[in-house]
């Protein structure tokens, strides 16, 4: 009870999670949407004081869109932020122990440090523990350390300095006993186990902003700062003019209404949330709608080994006894059915067999939904093995008793079972090469036994060293006939025996991660191999994925505490592989490529991955053998746990992103064009232009939904052969500030041509010009969403049909621009600040209107011979 009061109990602290209206609040940090804010509540004390119900209108429509905005970024939020309690649900709820020398079931939150406890095969163990007895004990550390072998445990004191992963008298909690037996004295409780070390890190670690986010922040910002001295300067220009204030404040709110491109948040909102329920259905569950696009601009990739690059089971990659058949055979996956043919043929395949699944203690159970394994996963991936050979191991264990077995020993490095097989005495042993060497004196070489010979031995252990060197688990097998059971000693059953043969595993690459890292390296983005194995098995699998070529590119844990942070950052844009690391080197790695100016997506299942998960811009969990605490720290969650889909998500978000940019040069060019217009017919020809109640109609009606459909474009073809964008820059850098620069001068050109001529060539009334210039700016954007198709090839080479949803919200806008210009009644045309206009004004307009398609097209084809030109020098 003291000890309860002073560490606390056995369990994890909550993090408080933000309720709905504190999401609904951040909603609001945009400084564009301060701005219509801001001009809405003008427009409701405007209209208080003039007693003007228009001006309640254009505040309820500005403050319709601000709304809608927030509801849908907190709706999509909700929708991912599931409660979970991550870190509490890692813990067994009951732990064995022993109290006043008794054995007791008590609750794992109440266990305290200087407890015993007892951990057998299949518990998770419920706290550190520093192991008092140890028999035959093994441990799954995966998803501590990132291992995919189970560590054999053992009591024994370590020198200093010694990592996790190689601490084999310590069992930690949340990981899983799978064979053997053992106790162990509590060490440490709750948040001061390495697994509550790690949700420590956890909640230090703040999610910085994507990369699009910060763009778009900033250039909020400077709309923002130029929408201010725009309106300020109307404002100014009107009252120095005589023009009432409140006449003033209405324009220079209109101004505001016109500058800000109101429809882009929502605009941009929508499209990821579209692109988030398209990625859903390729595997890819996002729970924050800013990660879609962090996705798109990704630079490095780093990947955990084991469950993600791998299958996260051993399966047996090589296979070798002293049989020429079976020699021929290379990869025992591959060559399934031949082997399969040579059962019955080959003696030394037979007891081969025979030898992996009697002496062998895990379970697999065959079920109308197939089969499953339990146990040590090697052993698993013996048993595995032997079934999809048709040997399967459940009627094997009932067919050929066991009656005795001397358990696995660390000291011997062997395991023997004896076998009633055939109404024969047979011993089998399997262990280390060495160890089973020493207790071979007969091998068996195409079905017959004969003596082993050190030139065989030496070829056993050539075979044993050329397995071991491409990373591969090596085991060796043998057996031995007895005249009956009356002496199972040790040095009876394990002496005189005859070798087998010896089989390599591994932890293997999933088939499709070769395709996807192929894609990755055109795309221009790197793949960093992160893990918690050994350097050799790391770099084995990593040069087989070719993420690395040299042994020279992989660092371990140790070696990188050696390195100081200014000399790890030089350091780290030349490493592909970092093995036997720790929760605090994952983030270390991280944020130093990030200081490169990287951007970094991390991914991983472990709760060991967590920490740097939540520190990269682009977090990925696996949503089958992730635990709890990581897919609540990732931003995407894979529901196959499979790498080729990162690099689906990548392209998706690659699309979006281009889609992305489209609608923002969409908007903002046609906010810039409408600003240029206003402020120059306002302020120089002294024109009353535009209402408020106009300018929200053609930019959310009109243009939003067009500006929605340019975010369904399909992928370009070339999508995944450019360089990723840099996160750094401005926005509109390069070729998109140079397109909404020429597309908004245009749209400019063409709608103050418009007014000229209707106001001094054909003398038309400030309402007739208004409408005019309303057609040609309305029609000229409508239009010019077409040449976004693409920013560089013609609309004329692209199918125009191919976005159906573009086609059809470009007639729907056309209608709803044209509609309001075909009711003839006083008041609403008051209201919009329009008339009714003659055949050769709607001529003229539509006229110039067209025109920003062949000036657009010149603009694309002098911007490819220039880069033609350019490509050749």
């Amino acid at each position: 009870k003291h000890r309860l009061e002073v560490n606390g109990k056995n369990q994890f602290n909550q993090t408080k999670k933000r309720n709905f209206f504190v999401k609904f609040l951040t909603q609001f940090k945009d400084l564009l949407i301060i701005i219509l804010l801001i001009s809405a509540l003008v427009s409701v004390v405007v209209a208080i004081i003039e007693n003007d119900y228009t001006e309640y209108l254009n505040a309820g429509i500005i403050l319709f869109v601000i709304l809608l905005n927030a509801l849908i970024g907190v709706f999509q939020e909700n929708k991912a932020d599931k409660a979970m309690d991550s870190l509490k649900s890692i813990t067994k709820p009951v732990a064995k122990v022993i109290r006043n020398g008794k054995l007791l079931k008590i609750k794992t939150e109440e266990l305290v440090v200087g407890d015993i406890v007892v951990i057998e095969s299949g518990d998770s163990v419920p706290a550190d523990l520093r192991l008092l007895e140890s028999k035959s004990l093994k441990i799954e550390e995966g998803a501590l350390t990132g291992e995919s072998i189970a560590v054999e445990k053992k009591v024994c004191s370590l020198g200093e300095d010694v990592g996790i992963g190689d601490r084999i008298n310590m069992a930690y909690m949340g990981t899983t006993v799978v064979y053997g037996r053992g106790k162990g004295i509590v060490v440490s409780t709750g948040m001061q186990t390495e697994m509550g070390k790690i949700a420590v890190i956890l909640n230090k670690t703040k999610k910085e902003e994507t990369p699009l986010t910060k763009k778009v922040h900033k250039t909020s910002i400077y709309i923002g700062i130029i929408v201010l001295i725009v309106a300020a300067f109307i404002l100014l220009t009107g009252v120095l003019h005589g023009d009432s204030f409140s006449s003033s404040l209405i324009l220079s709110v209109a101004i505001a209404v016109c500058a800000v491109p109101e429809g882009m948040p929502a605009c941009v909102t929508i499209i990821m949330a579209l692109g988030v329920n398209e990625m859903s259905k390729k595997r890819a569950i996002v729970k924050k709608l800013s990660s879609v696009e962090t996705l798109g601009s990704t630079q490095v990739i780093c990947s955990d080994k084991t469950g993600t690059l791998t299958l996260n089971k051993m399966i047996v990659k090589k296979l070798f006894t002293f049989d020429k058949n079976l020699q021929k055979l290379e990869d025992p996956q591959e060559n399934h059915d031949e082997l399969i043919s040579l059962i019955n043929k080959s003696e030394n395949l037979k007891q081969t067999l025979n030898c992996m699944l009697l002496c062998n203690d895990s379970q697999l159970k065959t079920e109308k939904q197939g089969v499953t394994s339990f146990g040590d996963p090697t052993e698993v991936a013996l048993s595995e093995y032997g079934y999809n050979l048709g040997f399967n191991k459940e009627d094997i264990d009932e067919r050929f008793i066991r009656i005795y077995e001397i358990p696995f020993d660390s000291n011997r490095k062997l395991m023997t079972t004896l076998n009633v097989v055939d109404d024969q005495y047979i011993a089998y042993t399997k262990g280390a090469i060495d160890s089973l060497l020493n207790v071979c004196d007969k091998i068996l070489i195409e079905g017959k036994v004969e003596s082993l010979t050190d030139s065989l031995k030496e070829e056993i252990l050539k075979q044993n060293s050329e397995l071991a060197s491409n990373a591969l688990r090596v085991l060796g097998f043998a057996y031995k006939t007895l005249d009956d059971n009356s002496e199972n000693s040790l040095q009876n059953l394990e002496s005189g025996m005859i070798f087998l043969g010896l089989v390599g595993m591994i932890d293997p690459p999933r088939k499709e991660v070769y395709e996807a890292i192929k894609t990755c390296n055109t795309a221009g983005i790197r793949v960093i191999m992160i893990t918690g194995d050994h350097k050799d098995t790391a770099y084995a699998i990593a040069k087989e994925l070719n993420i690395a070529k040299s042994i020279n590119e992989a660092i371990t844990g140790n070696e990188l505490d050696k390195l100081n942070d200014e000399e790890f950052e030089r350091m780290v844009n030349f490493y592909s592989v970092y093995a036997r690391v720790n929760p605090e080197h994952k983030v270390r790695i991280v944020e130093a490529l990030k200081k490169q100016d990287n951007v970094v997506a991390m991914t991983g299942d472990g709760v060991n991955d967590a920490p740097s998960i939540k520190r990269a811009d682009i977090g990925v969990g696996m949503g089958i053998t992730g635990t709890d605490v990581t897919k609540d720290a990732a931003d995407i969650i894979l529901t196959d746990d499979n790498f080729a889909t990162i690099v689906g998500a990548v392209k998706e978000g690659r699309r979006i992103y281009d889609n992305i940019l489209k609608v923002i040069q969409f908007l903002v060019g046609t906010s810039i064009a409408e600003l240029v217009v206003m402020t120059i017919i306002i302020t120089v020809l002294r024109e009353n232009f535009f209402t408020p109640m106009l300018i929200l109609w053609f930019n959310l009606i009109s243009d939003t939904l067009v500006a929605l459909s340019l975010g369904t474009e399909p992928a370009e073809k070339d999508v995944m052969k450019r360089k990723p964008i840099k996160s750094k820059g401005s926005l509109f850098r390069g070729r998109v500030g140079l397109n909404l620069v020429f597309s908004a001068s245009i749209v400019s050109m063409l709608v103050l041509s418009v007014f000229c001529i209707g106001k001094f060539a054909l003398g038309f009334n400030s309402a007739e010009v208004t409408t005019m210039c309303y057609i040609t700016l309305v029609m000229s954007e409508l239009l010019h969403s077409f040449n976004l198709k693409s920013d560089t090839n013609s609309i004329f080479n692209k199918n125009l049909v191919k976005n159906k949803w573009l086609n059809i919200s470009f007639f729907i806008s056309v209608f709803l621009s044209v509609i309001i210009l075909l009711i003839p009644i006083k008041e609403f045309q008051q209201l919009f600040g329009i008339a009714t206009i003659d055949w050769r004004a709607w001529l003229i307009s539509i006229s110039f209107a067209v025109l920003i398609i062949p000036l657009i097209e010149l603009q694309k084809l002098i911007l490819r011979k220039f880069r033609k030109r350019k490509t050749a020098l």
